[in-house]
């Protein structure tokens, strides 16, 4: 990542204020038709790239906010992108489990691959934008929706999804840990040791 934001650093002097401005009046000299719009595409078109690297870097996306990273800088404009990539990307894996209650006959399996895909997705998002922004987005977004899935799940199948639905349990209870979630951390130590035994 640190790559990544070395070469977004590179990328904004060439694509400051004045230098678009620069490439807006030489697209005028060139009597090319919408310069300003062209300009801004290519700024638009590296900003995608540096998107796409900084969503397989490795690290985290954070810096220091300050005079070299103004809100309107590439930088800023590259963390607000990978974090709309980021929660796209845990909404999509959030709506595959809230698909299920439409498809109970769903096989097992399939429900555990779609908590694996999520529980990349969360470990990503905290890799790259820190645990302030997944605590924010666990309250707001993710506890109560695995939650209810991991229970439905255990109620509905106990037999066939116990002990991997135990598991889940284990992990909303570890995050809860560690997010300061206490009540949440209780009752799925509780929900996985009885899922254990009922499997």
């Amino acid at each position: 990542m640190r790559e990544v934001l070395t070469l977004t650093h590179a990328w904004q002097q060439a694509l400051d204020g004045e230098s678009l401005a620069r490439l807006h009046a030489q697209a005028l000299e060139l009597d090319v038709r919408n310069g300003a719009a062209r300009a801004q595409a290519v700024k638009a078109s590296v900003l995608q790239e540096l998107t796409d690297l900084a969503c397989v870097a490795v690290g985290s996306l954070l810096t220091p906010s300050g005079a070299d990273n103004p809100p309107d800088s590439l930088v800023g404009e590259l963390s607000r992108s990978v974090q709309n990539h980021l929660h796209q990307t845990v909404d999509r894996t959030l709506a595959t489990l809230d698909a299920e209650r439409t498809n109970p006959a769903s096989h097992p399996l399939a429900a555990w691959e779609n908590w694996l895909a999520l529980r990349e997705a969360v470990d990503d998002f905290e890799q790259r934008l820190g645990q302030d922004a997944l605590k924010t987005l666990w309250y707001s977004r993710i506890r109560d929706r695995i939650w209810s899935w991991a229970y439905r799940e255990w109620t509905e199948r106990s037999e066939q999804s116990g002990w991997t639905m135990s598991i889940v349990f284990d992990w909303i209870a570890d995050q809860a840990d560690v997010l300061g979630d206490l009540p949440a951390a209780a009752l799925n130590r509780e929900n996985a040791r009885v899922a254990r035994i009922a499997a």
